[in-house]
């Protein structure tokens, strides 16, 4: 498990407890900076935390990539948030799901991934409908781009969006061009067209 919040942490111990085909050998602190290998040896699945310290979370899930541990992962967050989507999504989570999912379905889940599966809980993926993510087709871009998409559906333009994520104009277009081709849209305002109608950025303040 990676998870920096201990009552939550003890939560999912206790749910995935109830069930004798599961085994929770340890939990790993994300901000704690000692080597993890003695710790993530032999372990099938991983429960990570996607709010909160998602950031120290995210380092040492892209660490253990680079380091050759392909480990299946189920996020779970509020997923108040729309740049923990743009991560999940990024990372490839195996499973996602809400903190406020009842017991069986983390169970439900954790038995899917291990399945070889992927498992979005019905409050994800209604969630990820509110912020207009169809996660067939973004899954296929990275977070930089889900970013883009995102403050491209407040009509802004590309010159707007490289001032506001400090990068270059021409990086901003490299980036369009990889999204529409990715998502197989045709004709010059396709990108701003699909931004416009299937991503929906929350006000400010909410």
């Amino acid at each position: 498990m990676l998870d920096p919040v201990p009552v939550i942490r003890w939560g999912v111990k206790g749910i995935l407890r109830q069930s004798p085909a599961f085994l929770v050998r340890s939990h790993i602190d994300p901000s704690d900076t000692r080597d993890v290998d003695p710790e993530i040896h032999d372990v099938d699945l991983l429960f990570v935390n996607a709010g909160g310290e998602w950031g120290c979370c995210t380092a040492m899930l892209r660490s253990l990539s680079r380091n050759g541990y392909f480990i299946p992962r189920i996020l779970y967050s509020y997923w108040k948030q729309p740049f923990l989507l743009e991560e999940a999504l990024e990372l490839r989570a195996e499973g996602m799901l809400s903190l406020l999912d009842t017991s069986s379905e983390y169970l439900r889940a954790a038995k899917a991934v291990l399945r070889g599966e992927r498992y979005r809980s019905r409050r994800v993926v209604s969630i990820m409908k509110r912020f207009g993510y169809n996660d067939r087709h973004l899954s296929l871009l990275t977070g930089t781009e889900l970013k883009i998409l995102r403050i491209l559906s407040l009509n802004k333009t590309s010159k707007e969006i490289a001032d506001e994520m400090v990068i270059s104009y021409r990086t901003v277009q490299k980036h369009r061009e990889n999204i529409t081709r990715k998502l197989h849209l045709q004709g010059t305002n396709a990108l701003l067209g699909f931004a416009l109608e299937q991503i929906h950025t929350p006000p400010a303040g909410r």
